[in-house]
């Protein structure tokens, strides 16, 4: 929790849009794209986005991030 919490210390969103959700079971994804600045640098990171989650006894146990991890580690270069 604490990791999702600090994030806006670091990033500030521009868009954020979710353009699809599936779910089988306890199983959900969502696909979609963001655009964030890297508040250290003020480089832009632009990404399609899919997060995977696992949702047990209505809370959420897992949350898996597939992004572009190259390019938000080269926004974060000075």
């Amino acid at each position: 929790m604490e990791f999702f919490r600090s994030l806006p210390d670091h990033l500030r969103a521009e868009k954020f849009a979710v353009e699809r959700i599936l779910v089988d079971g306890e199983h959900a994804v969502a696909l979609g794209h963001m655009r964030q600045i890297v508040l250290a640098t003020g480089k832009v990171f632009d990404s399609p986005f899919a997060f995977h989650v696992k949702v047990e006894n209505g809370l959420i146990t897992r949350c898996i991030t597939f992004e572009d991890s190259l390019a938000l580690a080269r926004a974060f270069e000075n």
